[in-house]
């Protein structure tokens, strides 16, 4: 894969993680970019699954929950 194609995929990553954040208005510590970066990647499916069905469930994650994940 050129240089290129994985800087644009991986800043491609960066704006779904960042967006997740503005939109439940969590706040952009390291932490919880990680864990919305690792979702936008879709690499970590048991993740995914965590957090969809929380989401589905309570429309938001709380810091507690982040804290569990």
């Amino acid at each position: 894969m050129k240089a290129l194609d994985e800087h644009e995929r991986t800043m491609a990553f960066a704006e779904v993680a960042l967006a997740q954040i503005k939109s439940l208005r969590q706040t952009a510590i390291p932490r919880n970019y990680e864990i919305w970066y690792v979702y936008a990647t879709g690499y970590n499916s048991p993740l995914n699954k965590i957090i969809n069905k929380t989401l589905a469930r309570n429309g938001k994650l709380t810091d507690a929950e982040l804290d569990q994940i």
